[in-house]
C-alpha cells in the first residue's frame, strides 16, 4: 500500500469548449485500475474510460470531447483503490 496520499487534479479549469482538458491522479500503486467518469449536473454520464497507472503510480489522461460536451458545469470522478475522487469542471 502506498503511504503517499493520492492527488486528483483537472486542468485547465475552466476550459473553453472544444478544447482538451487533462485529468491527473498520482499517489497510487503501479498498474492500478482507474475509472474516469464525466457527469453533468443532472447526473447523466457523458464520458467514461478505464485507464491504468504508470510505473510511478500516476495517470495523466487527456479528455478530448470533440465538441460533444457543451458549455456547463460538470463533475469529474476518478475511482481507484476503493476510493472516489471528484472535482468540478467548468466548460465555457
Amino acid at each position: 500500500m502506498n503511504s503517499i496520499p493520492a492527488v486528483f487534479n483537472i486542468y485547465p479549469n475552466p476550459v473553453c469548449a472544444f478544447e482538451n482538458f487533462y485529468i491527473s491522479l498520482s499517489g497510487l500503486e503501479s498498474g492500478e485500475e482507474v475509472l474516469i467518469v464525466v457527469r453533468d449536473i443532472l447526473g447523466q454520464e457523458l464520458y467514461s474510460k478505464v485507464v491504468f497507472t504508470n510505473s510511478n503510480g500516476e495517470v495523466l489522461e487527456a479528455i478530448d470531447h470533440y465538441g460533444r460536451i457543451p458549455a456547463g458545469i460538470y463533475l469529474i470522478i476518478g475511482t481507484a483503490a476503493n476510493e472516489i475522487y471528484s472535482r468540478k469542471l467548468i466548460i465555457r
